[in-house]
């Protein structure tokens, strides 16, 4: 349960140790928010503006051609993967510095399933969505770990160092001790306590 909340919240850092199998399921995860949120991205653009919703539009550099009126939808809906994946790095990776590694990994991934599919990508199409949309999901995602990293973390029970006081006294131990010296007084001036 501990590692779920570390890797959920990683606000707080610790010396990092080499975890192959958490740079693995990290990576699964942001590849899967990658192509989920491409395949929401296709399946709107599909009821919007009636363009193709098949494999190839994922996965070929052919759907991709500008002179085509049905190519556009396609480009919007990879760029619109941005937000959806620097919030993925954000979540998942949570370093501002591991989001170059982590972007480009997901683009390198898919460059492959793309050769694999259809072979390596021949149109310049293809090349400058993917540049954009890979530059784009690293300063998102280093922006927002950028901006949790630079949050206000409040400091409670902060210890005072004074010269007339130990330093193991804190404001809670300073307030009690007040406390008591003013109930002390109050208990020898009471008009009752004759």
């Amino acid at each position: 349960f501990n590692r779920i909340i570390e890797l959920l919240f990683p606000m707080f850092y610790s010396k990092e140790v080499w975890d192959p199998s958490l740079i693995i399921a990290q990576m699964i995860v942001l590849q899967s928010i990658f192509y989920l949120s491409s395949g929401i991205c296709l399946m709107v653009s599909h009821i919007s503006w009636g363009s193709e919703l098949i494999l190839p539009c994922l996965l070929s550099s052919h759907p991709l051609k500008l002179s085509k009126g049905l190519g556009w939808p396609i480009i919007l809906s990879f760029i619109c993967v941005i937000p959806a994946c620097g919030y993925g790095l954000l979540y998942v990776v949570g370093r501002a510095r591991k989001c170059l590694d982590y972007g480009c990994t997901i683009y390198f991934w898919h460059l492959v399933l793309c050769c694999v599919y259809h072979g390596f990508p021949d149109r310049w199409e293809w090349w400058a969505v993917n540049i954009v949309g890979c530059v784009g999901i690293i300063m998102v995602g280093e922006y927002l770990c950028m901006k949790r990293e630079m949050e206000y973390i409040p400091l409670t029970n902060i210890e005072m160092v004074t010269s007339s006081r130990p330093a193991s006294i804190n404001n809670d131990s300073i307030h009690t001790n007040q406390t008591e010296a003013n109930l002390d007084n109050q208990i020898i001036y009471s008009p009752t306590n004759k």
